[in-house]
């Protein structure tokens, strides 16, 4: 359960992911892994002729699309997916009835099942099931993040009922019809010949304290979802299937579990429907993992991947159920329990193996993404390429200041200086009424020399207190921020969303008046024919 104290890595700190929603983790966690390096980091949009060749399906924002080079090579990443792997093998693997062809061919376990396309009569599906071993599982040929997916159906009836749910009111035509293997859900992550990365996915579940209820138990879970990066924005729905699942145990949002009953909320494990991930790359066997990277040579052109499996952990038997070569590692990265797996350095140090040396010296700092993307989001541009990281020994001092240091002029000059200076990163908050904490970070000691003999100057009736740094290893924003700047450029983020939303309305206003007129026009024709 996600409350479980986690260990995850110092170098993604929580504070490293301020701000980034999910869709940009992935792509952030191995741009910045390779930016702090070394290697030269650029960003594009959908646009950019870099990409037409490349399957990238979903880029509807700025944020997945990136390239890293160090000078003699250069790679393409669409999220976790890099050009290397070919437009086939994505093709191959987003379709489930392919996938296993690939796998057949190089005696993997895979589920016993068939794939009904749309022009396929229900009646045709249905007398397909009864030949196969109940309980079964419905799901659609291309789907993801657990979308159309029915598990565990036991008998005809319930076969019946779901398939017309999945095919008549979800919409889903082409579908693969599965026996239901025994065994829990892992996605492994693998990396050329290693497994790099394992996490146990469990369904949506609470544990009763014998006072809450079960929508006071989401609700405290969901709190400590926020916490955690990947999971901030999986939080767990109260919608109408799950008021379905837990009532077929005679259980209500109102019921009130014994204390340390689980409660499972759901049948399907997927992180992004509020479901669990816990680390367990450390216990599974050489022949589990021998599977999973087995499963990623079946298909060529495909060189990282995350494969998910089922594994029976009496039998230790594992079953491969799907490929994907897109596949998040947030959950790697943030597990809700165990320890967190540098998936990202692995995916680096697979494509640029010389700058392993560089991690001994590689930079704490990370990006202001927000402010690195405007540019694309305002289409004034294909690509943005990033300020070179400081790389090198770092020095940093830390003061507490009292004065009118809280004044947008007072902040706005320490930051004119720190850009002129170049090399001056760090931050200035407000701590308190006429107090500000000033954080200032450097490679090059001249600059940090300089900028404390500004700050000196600057106001002789401020009183700086230098105090210890009390993390060292406390990860820096590239550049000088104030909270002051912070501060507008929210309100001017909000003002453009209402903006935003006034002019759709307006829009929309305006193509009804011109049906609404249009209409009337007709009507006023025919009368007068």
């Amino acid at each position: 359960m996600t409350s479980m104290n986690p260990e995850w890595l110092e170098d993604y700190a929580p504070s490293v992911f301020a701000r980034i929603d999910g869709y940009l983790l992935d792509a952030y966690a191995i741009a910045l892994e390779g930016w702090r390096r070394g290697l030269e980091l650029k960003w594009y949009s959908k646009d950019a002729p870099a990409f037409k060749e490349m399957k990238t399906w979903y880029v509807d924002k700025p944020g997945k699309l990136y390239s890293l080079s160090d000078g003699e090579h250069t790679r393409y990443f669409f999220r976790t997916r890099s050009d290397k792997v070919s437009n086939q093998a994505v093709a191959i693997a987003a379709d489930k009835d392919r996938t296993k062809e690939y796998l057949a061919k190089h005696q993997l376990p895979f589920p016993k099942g068939a794939r009904f396309e749309p022009d396929c009569s229900d009646d045709e599906i249905i007398r397909y099931a009864k030949e196969l071993n109940f309980p079964l599982v419905i799901k659609p040929t291309d789907g993801s993040f657990g979308r159309g997916i029915t598990v565990n159906i036991t008998d005809i009836n319930d076969f019946r009922q779901s398939l017309i749910r999945t095919r008549h009111k979800e919409g889903y035509q082409d579908i693969l019809v599965e026996e239901h293997i025994k065994g829990d859900d892992y996605r492994l992550y693998v990396v050329g010949d290693q497994v790099v990365g394992a996490i146990r996915r469990t369904p949506a579940y609470v544990i009763g304290d014998g006072q809450s209820t079960i929508e006071e138990l989401i609700q405290k879970k969901n709190q400590v979802r926020k916490t955690n990066p990947r999971l901030a924005n999986c939080l767990i729905k109260i919608d109408d299937e799950l008021i379905a699942f837990i009532k077929k145990d005679q259980r209500s949002l109102s019921t009130v579990p014994e204390k340390d009953d689980y409660i499972f909320l759901n049948a399907k494990s997927n992180i992004s429907i509020g479901g669990d991930a816990e680390d367990k790359l450390d216990c599974l066997t050489d022949k589990v993992k021998a599977i999973a990277v087995k499963a990623v040579k079946a298909v060529p052109g495909l060189y990282h991947c995350g494969v998910d499996l089922l594994l029976d952990q009496e039998t230790d038997q594992a079953v491969v159920i799907e490929l994907n070569p897109t596949a998040q590692i947030g959950s790697i990265l943030f597990p809700g329990q165990g320890k967190a797996r540098d998936v990202p350095a692995a995916i680096i140090d697979y494509y640029f193996p010389k700058s392993k040396v560089a991690q001994e010296f590689k930079s704490s700092f990370y990006l202001p993404l927000d402010d690195i993307l405007q540019p694309l989001f305002n289409q004034a541009t294909q690509a943005v390429t990033v300020k070179p990281a400081p790389l090198g020994e770092l020095y940093q001092e830390h003061y507490y200041l009292r004065g009118k240091v809280n004044t947008f002029k007072y902040q706005r000059r320490l930051k004119n200086e720190a850009v002129q200076l170049q090399m001056i990163n760090g931050y200035i908050k407000k701590k308190g009424y006429r107090e500000a904490e000033l954080l200032i970070a450097t490679n090059d000691q001249e600059a940090l020399t300089r900028f404390n003999h500004f700050i000196t100057n600057l106001n002789k009736k401020t009183k700086i207190k230098k105090v210890d740094q009390m993390n060292p290893h406390e990860p820096i924003q590239l550049g000088f921020h104030t909270e002051k700047e912070s501060n507008l450029k929210q309100a001017y983020q909000k003002m453009k969303r209402k903006h935003f939303i006034l002019d759709k309305l307006l829009t929309l206003s305006d193509k009804l008046y011109i049906a609404l007129r249009s209409s009337f026009m007709v009507k006023l024709y025919r009368r007068r024919k």
